[in-house]
């Protein structure tokens, strides 16, 4: 019986440890924001040093939050910079994806560029599914032969670049800078090229 017992605390300890080790030195993307058109990246790296990069990819707003965390058996606590102090009960999914209740809400994040990471893709169809033909509600768009309205439509700046063609996640490079990791950007496919747009800088 004792023998079976400490057999149970090894394995548990030895999944603890492996989930633990799933989290350093990588990338994870937020799927489920409560904000429309919100990125939110999370870094942990193996000294105890968390990064959250959230972007607006409207606007390309960017905020960076750094801290330290402790992740034991499950809980994890953060300590971020600027005092505030959050612990969060992980339920892992799998080694890669994990989702945790922060307030009513439950996150659930998955490992950036794997296989279950669907953040971009999705956006890229609810943003398809807003407007017709991917268009800004300002510019009329024809239903038609017949239609009153102007089957060409003007060429306006990309909204989503500022008419700059680059992507506005990786600033152009194709790739995360994730503090000491580097990473394909999935947003862009690692092409450096706006999404929207696909690097011609007009709608």
């Amino acid at each position: 019986m004792k023998n079976i017992i400490l057999l149970g605390l090894i394995a548990f300890c030895i999944s603890n440890t492996l989930k633990s080790q799933n989290l350093f030195n990588r990338s994870w993307q937020l799927q489920n924001p409560s904000i429309d058109d919100l990125s939110e990246v999370i870094t942990f790296q193996s000294n105890g040093v968390i990064n959250d990069v959230t972007q607006n990819l409207r606007s390309g707003y960017k905020e960076v939050k750094n801290g330290s965390f402790r992740y034991d058996e499950n809980i994890l606590y953060i300590f971020w910079s600027n005092g505030n102090v959050n612990k969060l009960n992980l339920k892992w999914i799998s080694n890669s994806q994990f989702t945790f209740l922060f307030g009513q809400k439950e996150y659930y994040f998955c490992l950036c560029n794997s296989n279950e990471d669907k953040y971009f893709s999705n956006y890229l169809n609810k943003r398809i599914l807003k407007t017709p033909y991917n268009l800004p509600p300002s510019i009329p768009f024809s239903s038609g032969p017949g239609s009153n309205t102007n089957t060409q439509p003007k060429k306006e700046i990309c909204y989503t670049c500022h008419g700059l063609g680059t992507c506005q996640v990786c600033g152009g490079t194709g790739r995360y800078s994730s503090y000491g990791n580097s990473v394909s950007c999935s947003a862009c496919n690692g092409r450096g090229k706006c999404w929207h747009c696909q690097g011609s800088g007009i709608q």
